[in-house]
């Protein structure tokens, strides 16, 4: 016998606090292995998190086009040589003005490090979108 977990997903849902959004969330996305079970997405689902946690990054003394070179490099795999290119259209897209780009990452603000986490969100293409916020 099999139990079965249908979630319905609906634009402008919101979700009590406390009830595992975090958590289902992680484990769709991959970040959290589940205790039992199996989770089954469509082959064609391209997910893509804006998470409430903020801009996470490897090193935040990465500049702004070296953490967009490597997040486009991630997300087109054997299209390494156009990633400068890609990233170039990205950081203009979100309007990131061109002195910006060898900014360290430590040194944006608030709202720039939104933006490029949006922008590294969106840099995988994604055809699902979560927009994880807090509900304060």
């Amino acid at each position: 016998m099999h139990d079965v977990a249908d979630f319905l997903f609906s634009p402008h849902r919101m979700i009590n606090s406390g009830v595992g959004k975090s958590t289902f969330i992680k484990i769709l996305s991959g970040a959290q292995p589940i205790d039992s079970g199996e989770v089954e997405r469509g082959e064609t689902i391209v997910l893509g998190v804006y998470d409430q946690m903020g801009l996470v990054v490897p090193k935040e003394e990465m500049s702004v086009m070296e953490f967009v070179i490597s997040e486009v490099k991630d997300s087109q795999g054997d299209a390494l040589a156009e990633a400068p290119d890609q990233a170039r259209k990205l950081l203009v897209q979100f309007e990131f003005p061109r002195e910006r780009w060898a900014e360290r990452i430590s040194m944006l603000s608030g709202g720039e490090r939104r933006r490029l986490q949006m922008l590294s969100v969106l840099s995988k293409n994604p055809n699902f979108l979560i927009h994880h916020t807090s509900n304060d």
